[in-house]
């Protein structure tokens, strides 16, 4: 028999829509050639499930679960046999070898076993494989790029860091989390962090309390820069996306009137998942990777020069 998912209603301006749920055997049908399909997903630790094929697919991070290399390149293999013509992809706080400095202070202590190669690790990220399949790994660094033939050029900034310690790309909050995210571009059209910004698609639930374990410092610069799009995961149960507004925005200024935030996490774990697992239990939907409600979320933008 098969299962029969309560679809969401899309959230659909004229000039984004953005599905978070959908059949997919059967998902949405691409809007025309004035749009781009992008693809989100995010900390998939190492798992693999379907994907919706799309014009662009954006990784945000935590390829890996336990930061091994034989689970970066199963990731990757899995990345790059993906039909998408563009593959954005950033790291995370458990892709422990692609951050070099941080495996070889910690792997010991981390109780790894046999050091591995950092620079192999980075080779499946920007080697021949990589390049051939289109795959663009952004490490706190922006790339402009034509997401389709005849599209407008987008500049898109990524970077794998993160409130913390101990693991990689982290970083600790306050002076050194503004530093950090003031190389963020004004100009920049697509954001991809591996954190979410606070209080932004972060919520977390203790017993009787919520809290928001998203980066400050980094929600400020985004007030500054307010990109078109912001795609994050890392806090995994808020899976989804939201339009903001910002006040005092017109047509005539340089920033954007909106910006799309997605948090496209798709491992179902955190504070709170065994009630969830409890609420599909009896609705009859196993919890899964990639499944709903932690699906890749679809992209449909408008994408004109």
């Amino acid at each position: 028999m098969s299962l029969i998912i309560p679809l969401e209603r899309p959230i659909s301006t004229d000039t984004v829509s953005v599905y978070t749920s959908y059949d997919i055997d059967n998902p949405p049908a691409h809007p025309g050639p004035d749009f781009t399909r992008i693809i989100c997903i995010s900390d998939t630790h190492a798992e693999s499930f379907p994907v919706p094929d799309g014009d662009v697919l954006i990784h945000a991070g935590d390829l890996t679960d336990l930061g091994y290399f034989d689970e970066l390149k199963t990731t990757m293999d899995w990345i790059c046999a993906m039909p998408h013509r563009v593959k954005i992809v950033i790291a995370g706080n458990h892709d422990l070898p692609l951050d070099s400095e941080t495996y070889h202070r910690n792997w010991a202590k981390l109780a790894m076993g046999k050091p591995e190669s950092t620079s192999e690790a980075l080779d499946l990220m920007t080697g021949t494989q990589a390049r051939n399949a289109g795959v663009v790994y952004l490490n706190q660094s922006s790339v402009q790029l034509q997401l389709k033939p005849g599209g407008r050029h987008w500049n898109i900034f990524g970077t794998p860091a993160s409130p913390g310690s101990g693991s990689a790309f982290c970083y600790k909050r306050g002076e050194d989390a503004k530093n950090l995210h003031s190389a963020i571009p004004e100009d920049t059209d697509i954001l991809i962090t591996h954190t979410p910004p606070y209080n932004i698609l972060d919520d977390v639930q203790y017993a009787d309390r919520v809290v928001h374990p998203g980066c400050k410092d980094l929600w400020e610069r985004v007030q500054d820069v307010r990109p078109r799009v912001h795609v994050f995961g890392h806090i995994h149960l808020p899976h989804g996306a939201l339009i903001h507004q910002w006040p005092g925005s017109t047509p005539d200024t340089a920033q954007y009137q909106e910006t799309l935030f997605i948090n496209a996490a798709n491992q179902p774990i955190g504070a709170g998942v065994g009630q969830l697992q409890d609420d599909m239990r009896e609705r009859g939907i196993e919890l899964k990777t990639g499944s709903y409600p932690f699906q890749p979320v679809i992209v449909d933008i408008r994408d004109i020069p």
